[in-house]
């Protein structure tokens, strides 16, 4: 029988305390890895859990504030692990990532908009946590897993978002997001977020052979994650075996949810099958690929890229042709397509590109277009400022063509005034250069004595010729 007596509600004071911590010790393992924090002391738990209670509830400046009085000159390597997560995942606003506000989020708000939204209000608090895991290291204490974890993917998102910007290069910022993340590898401390991290930072640096080691161990966990599946093909491809790439890019085609990834199968088959100069196999990914997406002219790029990169000239003029009637006086076709030729060091084929097309476009955009490509075409290959006759012409009727189809004081309009000038002032240097030199043959050819200049007046003139080549 059940005891509902008041010596049972009314527990004392130390026990319903000792009851609460255990309640939150139990949410606490539940909410994080527990063997990432086995080791911590009791203390450092004991605010952890403080402070994941209130990032549940979106409290991020009162978890930082929290953290802060517990370990104010961080020293303690397990809170400066959580406040690297406060850091990354709460901020409001950063700089560069060394600095951070917080804010307690109120009922109805989320820190993406108000990311968008801050104001200078908001006192940033320095926090580098490079330079304070360093300082742990160096004082000889222990690092434990976790804090090397923080550390993983405190310079991924550096690396991610500042890349060429930061105040470390990113060779270093791969180098060290490697470092920590292979320390918390070796104790298996890791989520799937943070192998995928590291497999690309690991790609980043062309380690395959170590990516490929956490990628697996990622696939052991989701077997069936696509994402992952693409780290592998590359690596596969990124380490020429080719051969392995097919059949796993089946497997993402067949099971990717997002478009993006299906996208990205194909493009690593493809590249595979250009490396093996397989027309078999890049049929039929690019056939599948054109079938994937029928409203893209992407595929109808790449096909017309292979068709190229093969030698097929046929095949690359055909792919062309097609694209640019699907897609009509699309400039990102038409400046990919003649791109792709002037690599392959084949100009002739884009003018021959550019002569079909014209024949055959549809209406006023297209043929504007279509010319404005032709002459920039033209003057890439001009040999001189005078070749560019041709050249300006069809840039005249590129633009008579877009007065036709676009509205006055269009962006184009700017870019073709700007194009004529730097050929006009090409052409007008050109032709004063020209000038001088004609004007100085001249003048050496009058210099040059004849057969009835009188001995004196040759004599002289060699005389002068020496001097000039003495002060020469």
């Amino acid at each position: 029988m059940r005891d509902f007596s008041t010596k049972r509600i009314f527990a004392p004071r130390h026990l319903i305390l000792a009851l609460l911590l255990a309640a939150a010790a139990a949410a606490f393992a539940q909410a994080t890895a527990p063997q990432f924090y086995e080791d911590a002391p009791e203390t450092s738990k004991t605010a952890i859990i403080a402070s994941r209670a209130l990032t549940e509830q979106g409290k991020w400046l009162q978890a930082w504030k929290g953290l802060e009085a517990f370990d104010p000159e961080n020293k303690d390597a397990f809170a400066l692990a959580e406040k690297i997560r406060i850091a990354l995942d709460g901020h409001v606003q950063t700089i560069m990532h060394l600095g951070f506000g917080f804010v307690d989020l109120e009922e109805g708000q989320d820190l993406q908009t108000l990311r968008y939204e801050a104001t200078d209000s908001i006192e940033p608090v320095e926090f580098n946590p490079g330079d304070l895991a360093m300082a742990i290291e160096d004082s000889g204490e222990a690092v434990p897993p976790v804090l090397s974890l923080a550390m993983g993917d405190y310079y991924y998102t550096v690396w991610s978002l500042y890349k060429g910007q930061w105040l470390q290069d990113d060779t270093t910022v791969l180098s060290l997001a490697a470092e920590h993340y292979e320390r918390a590898f070796a104790y298996e401390a890791f989520t799937p977020v943070s192998l995928d991290h590291h497999t690309e930072i690991l790609l980043a640096l062309e380690r395959f052979n170590a990516a490929e080691t956490v990628v697996n161990k990622a696939l052991e966990i989701s077997p069936e994650d696509s994402h992952l599946m693409l780290h592998l093909a590359d690596i596969y491809f990124s380490t020429q075996r080719f051969d392995q790439v097919f059949p796993l890019a089946d497997k993402i085609i067949a099971i990717a949810a997002k478009d993006e990834e299906v996208n990205n199968g194909y493009i690593v088959a493809i590249k595979a099958g250009l490396s093996l100069k397989s027309t078999e196999m890049l049929e039929k990914y690019i056939g599948g690929l054109e079938a994937a997406f029928p409203m893209d002219y992407m595929p109808g790029l790449i096909r017309h890229l292979v068709a190229v990169q093969m030698g097929d000239k046929e095949g690359a003029q055909k792919a062309a042709d097609a694209v640019t009637a699907k897609f009509p006086g699309n400039p990102d076709i038409i400046r990919s397509i003649l791109s792709t030729w002037l690599s392959a060091n084949d100009t002739q084929a884009g003018f021959d590109y550019l002569a079909r097309s014209l024949e055959t476009a549809p209406g006023d955009e297209a043929k504007a277009a279509l010319y404005f490509y032709k002459a920039l075409l033209g003057g890439e290959v001009a040999e001189s400022p005078a070749a560019l006759t041709d050249a300006m012409n069809d840039l005249a009727a590129a633009e008579e063509f877009f007065k036709k189809s676009y509205p006055q004081g269009h962006e184009v309009f700017g870019m073709i005034k700007e194009v004529r000038l730097q050929w006009e002032e090409a052409m007008a240097s050109y032709n004063v250069m020209m000038e001088e030199q004609a004007a100085a043959e001249a003048a050496a050819a009058a210099a040059v004595p004849t057969a009835d200049q009188p001995a004196a007046a040759k004599e002289d003139a060699d005389a002068t010729s020496a001097a000039s080549d003495e002060n020469w």
